[in-house]
Formats: C-alpha cells, structure tokens, sequence
C-alpha cells in the first residue's frame, strides 16, 4: 500500500498532531508513507519516522489579490497532481478543509482513494464564501469524508455532497512523547494552580477563563492560573489580565516543550473554547488524571467529560457557571481525586490501537 498524506504543515496544531501519528503508526505498520505539505519543513513541531519520504511543496506564500491567490492554489492542485501520479500512490489522506478541497480537485480523472479529513467543526470553521462553496462541491469527489465526531458527520451529511461520512476521534498518546523537554516548571513546587492549553485565538476565549478566575472569592487567592500557547491575542489577554487586577495570579506563557510535566503537576484543567473538533488538550489532560471543567460547546467535550463523574461540563459563554464550577472544585480534594481517576478512562477508549484500527480499516483492500 502507497499512501500520500497531505497537510500545509507540521506546525504546532492538532490536525499536525494526529497526521504525524497517522503516518508514524503506518509506516511501522508496513505501508509505503510520503508526507506532502505546502510549508517547508523548518516549521515542522512535530516527529516523524525518518523513513516516511518527505516532500515540500514551498508554496506556502502569501497571495497579493485574488488572481494570485487562484494561480498559487492552481499551482498547489497540478503540483500534488503531478507527485500522486509519479509516485503510483493508492490513496491519499488530506486534512483540513482547504487541504481537502486541493486534494480533491487534484485526484479528479486519476482512480486515487481519497480521503479528507475535517478537523473541526465545520460550521464554524468558517473559511470564506469561496472556500465554503468549494467543499459543499468538491467532497462528492473524495471517497470518505472523516470527521471526528456525530455531530460534525450530521453537519458534513447535510450541507456537502459527500457520499460517505465516518467517524474517527482524534487518538490520545499516554505518556506524551516530549523530546529533549525541560524537566522543572517555572513556578513553586507547592503551587496550586489551574492549566489552560491553547492558541491564544479568538476560538479559545481564554478571556472568559480569565474573567472566571478574577471572579473568585478572595480565599482563593493563593491559586493560579497558566495559560500555555500562543497566539494574536497575546496582547489583549495581557491588558485584560492587568485589568482584572491580577497579574500576580495568571501567567500566560507561550509555547512550551514540556506539556506533560505541566498535565503531571496540574491541579484542573479548564477548556473555556467557543467550539472545537475534538480538543486534543483537554483529552490529554484527562489522560494524566487532571480533573477537567469545560464549556459544553460543539464538539468534543461532551463525548469527552461525563459530568458530574469525570469532570463538569458548564453552559457555553455563561462566564458565572465556568467561575462558580472552578470554585467547587478548588475546594474540594475528594472531587478533584474522584474526577481525576475516572478521566483516565480515555486512555483506552481513544488509545492510538483503537483509533488507528478505525483508520486502517478505512484503506482499500
């Protein structure tokens, strides 16, 4: 079996995550990988297997009006055309709504098994009127469209000319594999602090996290807030958090290479996004045992916490509920224990076995 994988880069992101355990998993399992992106490989964040044959289309520039922007991405159809037929590939796995409708259009009157993977919630995934028409047209030409959960297959059913949709959640390596991390964490080794991990994008409303934590009672001021990733709102989150007057509480530090060990020493993880995929992050977390608080948005936290067993889910946008449900957790060790134990049942449930199976068996006999 020769398969193609095809993503704009390996950049920090779930959907990079889960192509490089994809093509890992693959290509120790026997099949022939060769890993396409648009981005060079210098922005890589993620491992693989140096086996898997790696290919830059370096394309990945800035379009100056809309006639570029069709001539670069006629460009990026008729490059992956090309190596689709050089290369006798079988199938290709693109991921991401733009990657989808490039390797669509690209596999068009040449007999490849395509399969395009949505990676968050369509509906809000919102790409332009252009982008969006596109995908409703293009993905009756793919052979599978995979999305990770009911409800985003529902919607890709609906409002696509899909022939066929499937389900496949994003897998959860336990432990994380982290290169060459650092093994301490900036802050006091009797901290008790509450985690957050993310782009610092609109999508993520760190802001209502923070404004969550400064609403807590006064006794609560010895815990902490960090918030790792980075993002364009970098500068808003800080003024919000000098606004709300605490700067000594909350720290928002970037990108980091020890995620795990902050998963290990964290007391609750809060997702406070205004819609997601699959939240890898919050999956990871529950995977170390860290008691989870999350906005019931679409899509992935209700497939991921039972509430009241494993964490709390809270009304999305209600800022009050997400503070007062941080709060009873804060206070109490026995729930924190109780959640904590039952959230490392994802595991097994999204163990990359289980969820590679689901993949695998999506490959052409």
């Amino acid at each position: 079996m020769n398969v193609v994988l095809f993503i704009h880069s390996l950049r920090d992101g779930g959907a990079e995550r889960v192509c490089s355990y994809i093509a890992n998993f693959w290509m120790k399992s026997g099949v022939t990988v060769t890993l396409v992106t648009v981005a060079l490989p210098s922005h890589d964040d993620y491992f693989t297997n140096p086996d898997i044959r790696r290919i830059s289309l370096g394309l990945d520039k800035k379009s100056n009006g809309v006639c570029d922007a069709v001539l670069g991405n006629y460009r990026l159809v008729s490059s992956l055309r090309k190596i689709l037929v050089d290369n006798k590939v079988d199938t290709t796995v693109s991921f991401m709504t733009r990657s989808n409708v490039i390797c669509a259009l690209a596999c068009i009157g040449i007999s490849k098994f395509h399969i395009a993977a949505e990676r968050n919630f369509s509906p809000m995934d919102n790409h332009g009127f252009l982008w969006n028409a596109l995908r409703k047209k293009t993905y009756r030409f793919a052979d599978v469209v995979v999305t990770q959960t009911e409800i985003g297959q529902r919607w890709i059913e609906a409002n696509t000319n899909s022939k066929r949709v499937e389900v496949i959640p994003n897998p959860i390596i336990y432990p994380l594999n982290e290169v060459n991390r650092p093994d301490d964490l900036p802050v006091e080794s009797d901290a008790r602090f509450i985690l957050a991990v993310g782009r610092l994008s609109p999508q993520k409303q760190f802001d209502h996290l923070i404004n969550a934590f400064a609403d807590l009672p006064v006794c609560m001021s010895h815990w902490r807030l960090y918030i790792l990733g980075e993002g364009r709102e970098r500068s808003d989150l800080e003024a919000l958090v000098e606004d709300r007057g605490v700067a000594d509480r909350v720290s928002l530090l970037g990108r980091v290479d020890n995620v795990a060990l902050w998963y290990e020493r964290a007391e609750i993880f809060v997702l406070s996004s205004k819609y997601e995929g699959f939240p890898n992050v919050l999956a990871e977390a529950m995977s170390y045992g860290v008691p989870a608080i999350s906005y019931a948005c679409d899509t992935g936290p209700t497939e991921l916490i039972e509430h009241g067993k494993s964490g709390f889910l809270v009304e999305p946008d209600n800022i009050n509920e997400l503070s007062a449900r941080i709060n009873e957790l804060a206070n109490s060790a026995n729930l924190r224990a109780h959640f904590g134990q039952n959230a490392k049942a994802v595991r097994t449930t999204y163990s990359l076995d289980a969820v590679m199976k689901q993949w695998t068996e999506l490959l052409p006999q």
